[in-house]
This record gives structure tokens, C-alpha cells and sequence, in this order.
């Protein structure tokens, strides 16, 4: 009897078998408060379940999958600061695991955006750099700050982000988009333009390249309002100025046209006649666009070919010109052509008509 005593106290009190009792009931309450984590979870508290889950990291304090679990519900949770913490400790114990590394930066991500609806500029940008910083294969990120930098107006910076993107990621369509905005802001419209085109060849259904391309046109529209209001103030240098930028960048048959009369009334005919030439040479080149596409578009190429030809005033212009410069021939020429149109139409009796047959008169 003594003997299997012994025995029996020898069990109880030898230190291997208290190790394995100690780590059979620390797994055993680990799988409880797993198990306690995953039916709260189930039951739509997650608050409870960060507390049993805690506890069954407290017991097993080196799980990384543990860590990415309390990170997901504390993502639910909206506390993204902890989520984040959770996602570097899980990322110290697997070092490898890419998913925890883009996983962190979504959160940075999502925490950067709620900064911006906050407006907290600064701490959004700060989110979105270490976001950047943590895969900087994805270009959103970085985007995401040169959006901040435009929204702030800090115009430079925001295109310095821009050019840092397209140099690694050339097809990013947004970042050619968000360049254009900014582009048009500065008032670099034919750069601009040309990041409109690179959004359309890299994605032809955009629907932003009409809207970026329709807010173009309606700048260069304002633009030519403006330099009629020189012209018709007697502002011809300003007036001349604003074309020569605006058709940089949107060549028109009106915008030729005006700065044609411009030069003409400060005395620069050369000029004047080189803006009426490229006026008619604009509108045969867009009539040859449409020709041959369709029945419609052989009516528009005929009507288009012929329009500036068929315009008496354009005709008197171009031999007003010509007088001034006394290339008399040409003057003749372009008088006739006018005086033509004029008498097949039958308006006989207009100041355009009185100008043309004058000036036939001093030729002749």
C-alpha cells in the first residue's frame, strides 16, 4: 500500500506532469474563448468578441491569424487605429504574409478618406503616403494625395505626384485624367488635351473624356466671347493676344477670323491674310473628315467645302488685305469673287456690297 502511495504522490508532484496539466487546461481555455469569440460574432456582438478574443491571445500570444481575426472586427467596429496595430503585430509574426500587408494598407486607405470627408487634410495624406509606402504598386494611393494637393491648390505638387505615378504605371488612366484637370485650372489647355487623348486611347468608353472634352470647349468659348469684347472695345492687341492662346490649343473658323479683322485694323495685312487662309484651309480639312462616311456626311462635306467660298465678306476681307499690301491682282481677284456672290444671290443693296463695288472701282 505504502509503495502505490508513493507512486501516486510521485504523479501528482512530478513537475513534467504539472507542465502537461498547465498546458492541457491552457488549451483547453483557449479553445473556449476561440469558440466564445466565433458565437458572439455569430450573434452580432462584436464587442464581446474582441473581449474573448483577447483572452485567447493573452493565452496563445503568438497566433498571427489571431491578431488578423481582432483586426477585422475591430474594422467593424470603426476603430481602425486598433485594426491597424493588430495587422503590424500579426505582420511581425509572419513577416512573408502579403495579405497582411494589403490589408493594412486598405485600412490607411479607408482611414485617409475619412479624414478628407472630415476635412482633415493633412492626416488623409498622411494616411494615404503610408498606404503608399506600404504597396506602392497600387497607384491610388499616391493619387489619392494629388488629389488633396489639387483640392488645396498646391497645383505643383499635386502634378509632381502625378509625373511619380505615370512613371510607373504609364496606363493609369485616372492619373492622365486628374492632370488634365488640373492642367485646365493652370490654363494649359493643349496639354491638357493631350492627357484628354491619352485617357480616350487607353479606354475609349470614358464617359469622362466627353465631359473633360465639352468643359474644353466651353473655356475656349468663353475665351472667344472675351476677345470679341476687345475687338468691339477697340482693344485690338488684347483681343489678338487671347486668340493666339486660345487657338493653340482650339483652332477655330471664328477664332481665325476675328483675329483676321484684328490684324487688318492695326495694319498687319500679311497676318490678317494668313488667319483668313487657315480659316478656309480648318474648314476643308474638317469637310474632309466627313466625306465618304455617310450620304449625310458627303452633304456636309459638300456644304463645308464650299461655306467660307460661298461668304462674300470673306472674299472682301482677304481683297482689303491684299489692297492694303498693294498686291493689286490679288486684291482684283478676291474683290470679283465677292462682287459674284453678291450678284447671284441679288443682295445689291448692303454695306458689303457698296465696300466690294467701291473697291472694284478704285482697282479698275
Amino acid at each position: 500500500v505504502n509503495g502505490v502511495r508513493t507512486k501516486v504522490l510521485a504523479h501528482f508532484v512530478n513537475p513534467h506532469t504539472q507542465k502537461a496539466r498547465g498546458e492541457l487546461a491552457i488549451t483547453n481555455s483557449f479553445a473556449w474563448r476561440r469558440t466564445e469569440a466565433d458565437k458572439h460574432m455569430k450573434d452580432g456582438r462584436p464587442d464581446l468578441a474582441v473581449t474573448s478574443l483577447s483572452a485567447a491571445i493573452f493565452l496563445k500570444p503568438n497566433i498571427a491569424e489571431l491578431y488578423e481575426y481582432r483586426a477585422e472586427i475591430y474594422i467593424q467596429l470603426c476603430d481602425f487605429g486598433s485594426a491597424i496595430l493588430n495587422y503590424r503585430k500579426a505582420l511581425s509574426l509572419c513577416p512573408r504574409e502579403k495579405k497582411f500587408v494589403e490589408r493594412m494598407a486598405r485600412i490607411m486607405f479607408v482611414r485617409g478618406r475619412l479624414h478628407v470627408e472630415d476635412e482633415e487634410l493633412d492626416q488623409a495624406i498622411d494616411a494615404f503616403k503610408e498606404a503608399a509606402k506600404l504597396v506602392p504598386t497600387n497607384p491610388q494611393y499616391e493619387l489619392e494625395c494629388a488629389r488633396i494637393y489639387f483640392s488645396k491648390n498646391l497645383c505643383k505638387t499635386a502634378l509632381d505626384s502625378i509625373e511619380n505615378i505615370l512613371a510607373s504605371h504609364p496606363d493609369y488612366t485616372d492619373a492622365y485624367h486628374l492632370r488634365a484637370k488640373i492642367l485646365i485650372r493652370l490654363g494649359e489647355y493643349s496639354m491638357a488635351k493631350i492627357d484628354i487623348e491619352n485617357v480616350e486611347k487607353r479606354d475609349s468608353n470614358d464617359v469622362r473624356v466627353k465631359k473633360m472634352a465639352d468643359l474644353i470647349k466651353q473655356e475656349a468659348q468663353s475665351k472667344f466671347v472675351q476677345a470679341t469684347q476687345f475687338y468691339t472695345s477697340g482693344l485690338n492687341g488684347q483681343c489678338i493676344a487671347l486668340l493666339s492662346n486660345t487657338l493653340a490649343w482650339n483652332p477655330t473658323v471664328e477664332g481665325y477670323r476675328l483675329r483676321a479683322t484684328a490684324f487688318r485694323t492695326e495694319g498687319k495685312f500679311n497676318a490678317s491674310i494668313a488667319d483668313l487662309k487657315c480659316a478656309m484651309q480648318l474648314v476643308q480639312s474638317k469637310a474632309e473628315e466627313t466625306k465618304g462616311q455617310s450620304e449625310r456626311g458627303n452633304r456636309l462635306f459638300q456644304k463645308g467645302h464650299f461655306a467660307l467660298g460661298k461668304k462674300p465678306q470673306f472674299h472682301a476681307n482677304l481683297a482689303d488685305s491684299y489692297k492694303e499690301l498693294n498686291q493689286l491682282d490679288n486684291a482684283l481677284k478676291y474683290y470679283q469673287k465677292a462682287f459674284s456672290i453678291l450678284a447671284d444671290r441679288g443682295k445689291t443693296d448692303g454695306d458689303i456690297y457698296h465696300k466690294v463695288l467701291t473697291g472694284l472701282c478704285s482697282l479698275r
